[in-house]
């Protein structure tokens, strides 16, 4: 347990039997300074050892403790009580703040904590009030396993998303919002569960966005994946298939790049197919295209497969405007599997 602390000086007073040690001592050590407060019990089985009272870490590693590349050094002051020195039998009530700690390039400060840590997971409260970030999460997020789980809800009173490194695309990231996540997932492609925004606004440097309520939801019957929106005031519709998301991008592009005959089409995984059927409701896709605006009541559905000669697309819109290009009442027809009728277009 103590290995990766590497040399070290030990100052103060502890009173040790075999099998109990009451320590009040400050450690100075290669990777941060400790100051600990604590009655430790089952010595003698110290990987399980029992223990209650306070901790205190200054400009303490934690990244290079926790083996984590995205976590940095952390100063924090904690009531504690619990067991385990390992993370593989961590479990610890704590309760303090944490006053600093880096995360993702990023110094968070002003954090409290009051909840229950074992190994790779967190259930309880944790309060943000840093510059760059108000939140107020309450719930479970738990990393112990292969496929992780996320149930908590949290609410965002503001968030610069550029400043904490999460979005560099928009020079202004300011997200406001009231989730409630339920989901698994090992990562995008096995995603499972319910996110759902209330009272969501997005600020970048083009406009700023509103939405009063946005579900998405993913699930899967037998290989088959079904991603539902649900947005009154964005969009709502579901697309399903088998695909991957490092692809779905790519399908698109291919199917649109079959139409011209000098197109060199990107590499996708075989046996990939996605049937769409969506209604915009206002101009959601500005925050992802900010040269594109769609008018109300767009809709668009079809079909794309790795064979991207099999590409469908229905596209209504009563206007769409692209940098100083527009077209009013658009309707665009695509069939890649019909030779005779390829594209049509009416405006």
């Amino acid at each position: 347990s103590f290995d990766k602390l590497g040399l070290f000086n030990i100052v103060g007073n502890s009173q040790i039997t075999t099998s109990k040690v009451i320590a009040n001592i400050q450690i100075d050590t290669e990777l941060g300074y400790v100051d600990s407060n604590l009655q430790i019990s089952k010595i003698d089985d110290i990987d399980n050892a029992s223990y209650s009272g306070k901790i205190v870490f200054e400009n303490f590693d934690f990244g290079a403790f926790l083996n984590e590349p995205t976590v940095g050094k952390a100063s924090l002051n904690f009531d504690v009580n619990g067991y385990g020195f390992t993370a593989a039998n961590l479990n610890t009530q704590v309760k303090g703040d944490v006053f600093e700690v880096e995360y993702n390039n990023y110094n968070y400060s002003n954090i409290k904590v009051i909840g229950n840590v074992r190994n790779k997971i967190f259930d309880g409260n944790l309060m943000a009030n840093d510059k760059n970030l108000k939140l107020n999460f309450l719930g479970l997020v738990d990393f112990s396993e292969k496929v992780k789980k996320y149930d908590f809800e949290a609410k965002i009173d503001y968030s610069d998303l550029n400043a904490l490194n999460f979005i560099k695309r928009d020079s202004i990231s300011i997200f406001k919002s009231d989730v409630k996540m339920n989901m698994n997932s090992s990562n995008f492609d096995d995603a499972f569960g319910k996110i759902s925004f209330n009272n969501t606004s997005y600020k970048n440097q083009n406009d700023t966005y509103y939405f009063d309520k946005f579900d998405v939801s993913s699930r899967f019957e037998s290989d088959v994946r079904f991603i539902e929106i649900n947005s009154p005031d964005i969009v709502e519709g579901e697309l399903k298939g088998r695909f991957t998301f490092n692809d779905f991008k790519k399908l698109f592009e291919n199917a649109l790049g079959n139409i011209y005959t000098n197109y060199t089409p990107f590499k996708v995984a075989s046996n990939q197919n996605i049937d769409f059927n969506f209604k915009i409701y206002n101009k959601i896709i500005e925050v992802i295209y900010p040269e594109i605006e769609l008018g109300k009541n767009t809709f668009i559905r079809g079909r794309v497969e790795s064979d991207e000669k099999q590409f469908k697309l229905t596209f209504k819109s009563p206007k769409i405007k692209y940098q100083d290009y527009f077209v009013n009442n658009l309707e665009l027809q695509v069939d890649n599997n019909n030779p005779l009728f390829n594209t049509y277009v009416e405006a």
